[in-house]
């Protein structure tokens, strides 16, 4: 028996359920922006020591349970660990050992778990955590975050960013410089390191025939003046 290959994939199963423990995590910690920070680590808590039972009752009953209701038991990665290392002991124990031979063959006639499918677990488990943290941290970003919509996923401009607007030389040739006692003279002497161009700011049809007559009533003619201001 190659107590230095059972080694190996005690490893690689170790760190797969490393690599689990932190996407969990991760997880959890998104939970704090749809409750309170310490009931979210109250209840994550909670959660991942409760993850355990159902080991305790597939052992209890091991011969008596289905191995699709077994893998679907995995879909916790403590109980996909528990029973991997459970295959890894009986291998142990009948002095087999695991490899890559016995990667995909049962530990017993009696057990028709397999190694290999805990792997697949752990790695599934992975992806699922993962992809769950992801989109809940786009849909509820907490405070200070700009939440997405339910279905961001599904939008363009999500994956390649939003589209780009040309516009024509013809219809930037009224946005030259303007000339009013209320704009600073630019500096002649001075090199511009940095220059915004074309900067506007376009307002609905309703805004202007709505806004404009309530700031500007006919009895304050002495409103005019600031008009450039407003539009900016």
């Amino acid at each position: 028996m190659n107590y230095k290959v059972t080694f190996r994939w005690l490893l690689l199963v170790l760190g797969l359920k490393v690599v689990n423990q932190v996407l969990l995590l991760l997880l959890v910690q998104t939970w704090g922006h749809l409750a309170r920070v310490h009931l979210a680590a109250s209840a994550g808590s909670f959660l991942y020591f409760a993850s355990f039972f159902p080991f305790k009752s597939i052992v209890g009953k091991y011969g008596q349970i289905t191995i699709i209701n077994k893998v679907a038991a995995c879909l916790s990665s403590n109980v996909a660990l528990a029973l991997g290392l459970h295959l890894l002991l009986n291998l142990e124990i009948k002095g087999i050992g695991l490899n890559w031979n016995n990667l995909w063959t049962p530990a017993s006639l009696e057990d028709n778990l397999i190694f290999g499918y805990m792997m697949g677990m752990l790695l599934l488990d992975a992806f699922l955590y993962g992809l769950v943290t992801w989109y809940v941290e786009a849909v509820f970003p907490g405070q200070y975050g700009v939440s997405q919509p339910w279905n961001f996923f599904l939008m363009r401009s999500y994956w390649y960013g939003p589209p780009r607007i040309r516009r024509k030389e013809e219809d930037m040739k009224g946005y030259g410089r303007t000339q009013s006692k209320y704009f600073e003279a630019e500096p002649t002497g001075l090199v511009a390191s940095i220059q915004i161009k074309h900067l506007h700011k376009n307002f609905p049809d309703e805004w202007s025939r709505n806004t404009l007559p309530s700031l500007l009533p006919e009895e304050t003619p002495q409103l005019l003046p600031l008009l450039p201001l407003l539009l900016l």
